[in-house]
């Protein structure tokens, strides 16, 4: 952070933001009255909803809004905790399928070199397919804008 960049003003967050997002600033007009104040612009709410900038935190230095924002747009839900447990559930599944297809090989042929990869990798995805079916894959659940 540069000596200008001062995160407890406004000209210093857009400062700070413009270096470490490596972004044009927009065009600040100072307040006569406040030195320190900046004005604000349709230009800088225009720069602000182009950028992602948080308005809570390029006027006031609060945090609280973009946590809160990030925090519920990648938070765990029930939903999502749902499919998570499905697809590790599944996977253990398909493992132990194909374990389950190796063993059945070796069995029927009594030499696993015989049968071949191929065939193990097909009646381990005839047993997958059943453990595929009750999990819903690429569809996970969308969280609501």
């Amino acid at each position: 952070m540069t000596k200008t960049e001062d995160l407890s003003t406004m000209q210093g967050r857009v400062s700070w933001f413009c270096e470490h997002f490596d972004v044009k600033p927009p065009k600040l007009q100072l307040d006569p009255e406040e030195p320190d104040a900046v004005i604000m612009t349709d230009e800088i709410l225009a720069w602000a909803r182009k950028e992602g900038v948080s308005l809570d935190w390029l006027v006031s230095g609060c945090f609280k809004g973009p946590l809160s924002t990030f925090r519920e747009k990648y938070r765990a839900d029930a939903e999502g905790e749902e499919y998570v447990a499905k697809a590790i559930d599944t996977a253990y599944r398909l493992e132990a399928s194909v374990r389950m297809a190796s063993e059945v090989a070796l069995e029927d042929s009594g030499n696993f070199q015989k049968v071949g990869g191929a065939t193990v990798l097909a009646m381990a995805a005839e047993m997958a397919a059943a453990i595929i079916e009750g999990l819903e894959v690429g569809n996970r659940p969308k969280r609501q804008a």
